[in-house]
């Protein structure tokens, strides 16, 4: 994890080796039917849609099951398997209510794919620290389901 401040905002910055190719994981990370599973601690998504301007709003609970949120936001540009940006508002509770945004990129790695997860504008440190905790299991958990989806495909 890489926290970073600059003009009184921060930005975290989170990265993972995913044995897997890159149009894999890309496809992963923007198939509907897998957000549940990427986005750590997700109860319900409400809406998601991974074109260009498509919207998504989902429930989540925090690491510790006590804080119950909603975030939404809308895909502001994707670059098929380079990279997707995306805003994200967190509608409740109010005070981390900032609107920020989350760039992923996709690179090809000795393993098959490095995933790097920016997430800039916050307000505090406190909020950037949050979600740091949020992304890092994010992405182990998007991990093992795309080495199980591919242990499938293999397996077929």
């Amino acid at each position: 994890m890489t926290l970073e401040e600059s003009e009184h905002q921060f930005k975290v910055v989170v990265s993972k080796d995913v044995p897997a190719p890159v149009d894999t994981v890309f496809w992963y990370f923007t198939a509907h039917a897998f957000w549940e599973k990427w986005w750590i601690h997700t109860l319900e998504v409400y809406e998601g849609n991974a074109d260009a301007g498509g919207k998504f709003r989902i429930k989540c609970e925090d690491n510790r099951a006590d804080v119950i949120y909603t975030v939404s936001g809308f895909l502001k540009a994707i670059a098929r398997s380079e990279s997707m940006i995306f805003s994200w508002t967190i509608e409740e509770p109010q005070e981390l209510a900032d609107e920020t945004c989350v760039t992923v990129t996709f690179s090809r790695s000795v393993a098959g794919t490095l995933v790097t997860v920016c997430h800039a504008g916050f307000m505090s440190r406190e909020a950037a620290i949050l979600h740091d905790e949020g992304w890092e299991g994010g992405l182990n958990k998007a991990c093992y389901f795309i080495m199980r989806l591919c242990g499938t495909l293999l397996s077929e």
